[in-house]
């Protein structure tokens, strides 16, 4: 089920994609999961270098305090994020920021639900 969250903040950015990132961790729980970069694209050092890694491999695993570093949208900012989480076999996650315009994810409907509700302006779809 995927959600297009377009709550902003007053960062470069506009958005509050680290909050979106810390819901998920949250929800995932204590278990230990694998972040992957499929797309990254904007302003700052790591966001530069995930996408010129981007340009060459189809995901980039990612350490999720740097991913947490540079979504903060103030010192690096994203325009292009799409981060995967494997949780299952056959279930995946996915987040991230699309083109400046809007947060979103794609997980299954009980675990977008619980993320999105800590949202004010979110559309299904």
């Amino acid at each position: 089920m995927r959600y297009w969250i377009k709550d902003e903040d007053n960062t470069p950015q506009r958005f509050p994609l680290k909050a979106l990132i810390l819901l998920i961790i949250e929800q995932l729980g204590s278990t230990i999961y694998n972040f992957w970069i499929l797309r990254a694209r904007g302003y700052g050092t790591s966001i530069c270098e995930w996408n010129n890694l981007s340009d060459e491999n189809d995901r980039i695993r990612v350490d999720i305090e740097l991913l947490l570093n540079a979504s903060t949208g103030i010192e690096q900012w994203f325009y292009d994020l799409e981060v995967e989480v494997v949780t299952e076999p056959d279930s995946r996650i996915k987040f991230g920021l699309h083109d400046s315009t809007a947060l979103y994810i794609d997980a299954p409907k009980e675990f977008a639900e619980s993320i999105v509700k800590s949202f004010k302006n979110v559309v299904k779809g």
